[in-house]
């Protein structure tokens, strides 16, 4: 129903997480950025986004803190406006099946 709207915005979340990879300078043969995958899936209670990688980036993760300077970024600040744009679509479609 928003498959289209959620896609993009898993996009969005593997191209923040690429380009914090590039901000600090940990891209070697290139591997890992190709590996970077945000996978969106369709639950009963809304869905979920499960960002997929080559098993090497939790390691670097841990060292480098990646995935928090992405959360903690103004640009996830967007990421989050969208996301609650989507919920408030689907309250809303779910609205006018009742009525």
């Amino acid at each position: 129903m928003f498959e289209r709207e959620l896609q993009e915005i898993g996009n969005k979340i593997s191209d923040l997480i690429k380009a914090e990879l590039r901000r600090q300078g940990l891209i070697d043969s290139g591997a890992l950025i190709d590996s970077i995958f945000c996978r969106v899936s369709i639950t009963p209670d809304g869905f979920t986004f499960s960002v997929e990688a080559e098993d090497y980036y939790k390691y670097l993760d841990a060292d480098y803190s990646i995935t928090s300077n992405v959360l903690n970024s103004s640009e996830f600040n967007e990421v989050q406006t969208q996301i609650a744009n989507v919920y408030s679509l689907i309250i809303l479609e779910e609205l006018n099946k009742t009525n």
